[in-house]
């Protein structure tokens, strides 16, 4: 009778070396690389002659990274196949080009991935083989409690979103005008869940008291800056997703990771090869959400693209903004009549119209004055003049006026309601603690 191969190569690329148990890699790192004999032949062609080649088991001796698949018959890179974060031929598919093997053999271990990798393993084998042997049952306990409370809490909010989905169904408020502990009615959301608690299993409700408790002492919501990084030398998603990959790597993100936000940047939001598809590629719970106060910002730019009128507003708006922005002599102007500069237009911002048209509304006697003291100043050039009387009448005009007060308290709002959707500009990590 004969039994299948064990084939760890297959196994790692099945699934990869950081997502086995702590015991499963103590014991493969023991039992060490796997060096199958390859019989597969390589055909090859000399002087109109054909002949094949075949594998040197000695090479295996030669090289101490070098390993095989019994199944897949070609040559994997072992450091590579278990550390190794950028993908290669030595760590994927599998090498065995036996006609140039010696060339490949020499690039690859004298690149740069490969020797960390190799040092890293070296590392690695010296601390399961010294210190993972004599570890205790805490570090297993504390992770089979870890995963306990992860099933309680997903089982939790199952109950939750159940609940939010029956009120939005009914189209039910949320809220209670009396929410306190006495109430007698604490609304819809608050009744409906105790009524629900009260129905769901033991452990759940222990869990619930458990969180109550935890919550009400000492937990709170931290936000990480993991730092800035340079992307001027590739902008592709690839090479974004590189960089986020090696600064999430470590916090092993297939597993933490539920969630993901950019801007509208071509590059990011694509769901075939953005940045935000290759990631759920590694972690599938990471959540794209597009940039809230970037859709804000969209929705608000072509809503009043729509209407005539207001595109025109907001053309001779920004306009003014650059008006002064271009020439430091027309600065001279409002730094001297108004005493206050004008904000610079910022085509990606909404609130860099909301701050420019404060402005001019605040300051309006004086921007007319401005507008009228460039236009009959001798030292002014044709360009000054010219687009100060334009920018003069539209000031004069009951249509600007009026159009300009109507979205000044409009824009309140709207920059409330921008500054509350403030875009992460920064890679950031949260947890509770």
């Amino acid at each position: 009778m004969t039994y299948p191969v064990t084939d760890v190569v297959v196994m790692l690329l099945e699934t990869p070396f950081r997502r086995w148990n702590s015991d499963n890699k103590n014991d493969l790192l023991k039992v060490g690389k796997p060096i199958p004999i390859l019989s597969a032949l390589a055909p090859d062609k000399k002087l109109s002659k054909v002949f094949c080649r075949s594998f040197n088991p000695n090479l295996y001796q030669q090289h101490s990274w070098l390993c095989g698949s019994h199944y897949i018959q070609k040559l994997f890179c072992w450091p590579c196949l278990l550390l190794g974060k950028m993908k290669s031929v030595w760590n994927t598919v599998g090498y065995y080009d036996l006609k140039n093997l010696s060339r490949g053999i020499q690039i690859h271990q004298t690149s740069k991935e490969h020797i960390h990798n190799h040092l890293g393993l070296k590392n690695l084998e010296k601390n399961y083989f010294t210190i993972l042997d004599y570890v205790n049952e805490h570090g297993n306990l504390f992770k089979k409690n870890y995963n306990e409370n992860v099933r309680l809490n997903r089982l939790f909010m199952e109950h939750l979103i159940d609940l939010v989905l029956f009120l939005g169904k009914q189209e039910l408020a949320f809220r209670g005008h009396d929410e306190s502990s006495d109430s007698l009615n604490k609304g819809n959301f608050r009744e409906l869940f105790d009524m629900h608690i009260i129905r769901c299993s033991q452990e759940i409700q222990n869990h619930y008291n458990s969180i109550k408790n935890i919550f009400s002492d000492k937990s709170e919501l931290v936000e990480r800056f993991l730092g800035f990084h340079n992307v001027s030398e590739d902008r592709t998603a690839q090479g974004l997703f590189n960089l986020v990959n090696s600064v999430l790597h470590e916090f092993d993100i297939e597993n933490k990771l539920v969630g993901q936000c950019y801007d509208g940047a071509c590059v990011m939001p694509g769901h075939l090869t953005g940045l935000q598809a290759r990631v759920k590629e590694v972690a599938p719970n990471a959540l794209f959400t597009h940039c809230l106060a970037h859709r804000l910002n969209l929705v608000l730019q072509h809503g009043c693209s729509i209407n005539a009128k207001c595109r025109i507003f907001f053309a001779n708006l920004t306009g003014i903004a650059a008006y002064f922005h271009n020439s430091t002599s027309r600065t001279n102007f409002v730094d001297t009549i108004v005493g206050k500069r004008i904000p610079q237009f910022v085509q990606t911002r909404w609130s860099s119209r909301s701050k420019i048209l404060q402005t001019i509304v605040n300051e309006w006697s004086g921007f007319i004055n401005v507008f009228d003291c460039i236009s009959k100043d001798p030292k002014s050039s044709s360009e000054s003049i010219c687009g100060a009387i334009g920018h003069f009448k539209n000031l004069k005009t009951f249509e600007f006026a009026f159009l300009a007060l109507i979205f000044m308290y409009q824009m309140k709002e709207v920059s409330l309601a921008s500054k509350e959707l403030k875009p992460v500009l920064e890679i950031v990590f949260h947890k509770f603690v």
